[in-house]
């Protein structure tokens, strides 16, 4: 489940039992932080010309970005490979669906699906 906090690009995220905390660095930046029980799990910073966000968990990089402008599923991918996605269920629905690969540390999955939410949400905002 993705929780947001008020007007603020930050919130939690419960994951296969695992609850996160994510918190947004700076008003105007497009950074964020996973915490886990206090400590700083993963970093993610959205691209200034892409529509994707870079995310860094223990020297590992992965890459969350839109398949295309009119589309709403994302993919993420470790390096060139390819390692799940996440799009909405449905045309009427806020619901979504994660396809992610189990070799992919839970961590990163849940930091996916929030930041999946905040880019979903944010578009719907501007539009």
């Amino acid at each position: 489940s993705v929780r947001f906090y008020r007007m603020r690009d930050s919130g939690s995220v419960l994951h296969d039992g695992n609850e996160y905390d994510v918190d947004k660095q700076g008003m105007f930046s497009g950074s964020w932080e996973l915490m886990r029980a206090g400590r700083l799990v993963a970093t993610a910073k959205k691209g200034v010309f892409r529509s994707g966000v870079e995310m860094d968990c223990d020297g590992e990089r992965f890459e969350l970005t839109r398949l295309s402008l009119f589309s709403s599923q994302f993919e993420l991918r470790q390096g060139r490979r390819r390692v799940g996605s996440i799009r909405r269920a449905g045309w009427f629905t806020r619901a979504f669906v994660a396809d992610l690969d189990e070799a992919v540390p839970v961590s990163v999955r849940a930091f996916s699906v929030w930041l999946y939410a905040v880019l979903r949400r944010r578009n719907a905002r501007s539009n």
